[in-house]
């Protein structure tokens, strides 16, 4: 008897996944699993899907060897099949297709099925991500303080400044918006605290610190990190730079990273949040990362050179050894007041990628 399951795809973006195909399989402990497809499910254009199936093919059976004291009417050979009883039905979905041409697979447990199906990737997207396009138009300097009280002066803690940024909130803004396909706000004017615009970037802002502040405790481990030691901030640069450029090899056009500038005992906000949108090899010992940088805005010539060495040390069992590292700083082309262009660089202790889960921006934006 034929089942059916009718569900909805989307990417992880809230994108619909259109041309995605869906099969049922059962899954077995032993041997590979049954494929109970009868008519093949495919996505439509808003990411709907029918598959159908047959639960009896799922039945796995076991061949049973007859005595030969049976009677002769029985039949030879003398084997039959039976019901495997340690065979439980485990019916999952399959979904195939690619992703920036990669094959990809995704499964699921039929019993979820009835929900809508999330994949792990954001929607594909057409073009290259510009920074003077895709980016936010405003600086990243909003007047006062985002929490919602003064803070007295303290011993021993820094002075709460009188402006704050917002980096993560736009890299992670940006992202969503190019990954939607949808064209960035065009206001050059910082936002409002009362404006949809500016409650999005500060909900991304706290995104990019959570579930539980993991970000944060990172930074404060680096700024407390030796530069050019095995276990140092440069080697765990070049660890980084390497995860981001297999995100990008993959197919993923952007991705957030966090870049740590501050020293020990300097304020955590000293450090920033940019968005990585490629790299590129510019000789044997050197890679730059073209950045938006929300410090930077409309500012396609913002990047992060990095140049290629290694450090060395002693392993925990005494043996001298010598690994990788990256020596980081932010390069920006702006003009000098004669309208010149010169280079803007800040160096940087090291790099690491944030987390990011991308989002659909509201309608309202």
């Amino acid at each position: 008897m034929a089942d059916h399951v009718t569900g909805r795809i989307t990417y992880a973006n809230g994108v619909p996944a259109p041309r995605i195909q869906v099969r049922v399989f059962d899954r077995d402990t032993i041997g590979g699993d049954d494929d109970l497809t009868i008519e093949l499910g495919i996505s439509d254009a808003n990411g709907v899907y029918t598959v159908t199936y047959d639960r009896s093919r799922a039945a796995d059976k076991l061949e049973v060897n007859l005595p030969r004291s049976l009677p002769s009417w029985i039949p030879v050979p003398r084997t039959i099949g039976i019901t495997n009883p340690l065979d439980r039905y485990a019916p999952y979905l399959q979904l195939t297709y690619t992703h920036y041409n990669d094959p990809r697979v995704h499964t699921i447990d039929l019993s979820a099925a009835t929900q809508d199906i999330t994949l792990p990737e954001p929607a594909p997207v057409i073009g290259t991500f510009i920074a003077s396009r895709n980016g936010f138009w405003f600086l990243n300097l909003f007047p006062g303080t985002p929490l919602p009280f003064s803070m007295p002066k303290l011993p021993g803690i820094s002075e709460i400044p009188a402006a704050y940024g917002l980096c993560g909130g736009m890299s992670a803004a940006s992202a969503d918006f190019f990954y939607s396909g949808r064209p960035i706000p065009q206001e050059h004017a910082i936002p409002a605290k009362d404006s949809p615009l500016y409650q999005y970037l500060m909900k991304r802002q706290l995104d990019s610190f959570s579930p539980f502040g993991e970000p944060i405790l990172q930074f404060m481990d680096w700024m407390n990190l030796d530069e050019q030691s095995i276990l140092g901030t440069w080697h765990r640069s070049a660890d980084q730079v390497a995860k981001l450029k297999s995100l990008f090899n993959g197919g993923m056009p952007v991705y957030p990273i966090g870049l740590v500038y501050a020293n020990p005992g300097q304020p955590l906000w000293e450090n920033h949040q940019v968005l990585a949108i490629g790299y590129r090899e510019t000789s044997p010992t050197t890679i730059e990362i073209p950045i938006y940088d929300p410090n930077f805005p409309m500012n396609d010539q913002v990047f992060i050179r990095a140049e290629r060495g290694s450090v060395e040390g002693t392993d925990d069992a005494g043996e001298d050894i010598r690994v990788g590292s990256l020596r980081c700083q932010r390069i920006a082309i702006v003009a000098d007041t004669n309208g010149k262009p010169i280079e803007d660089a800040k160096p940087m202790r090291g790099l690491f990628l944030m987390p990011y889960e991308p989002l659909v921006p509201p309608d309202s934006l």
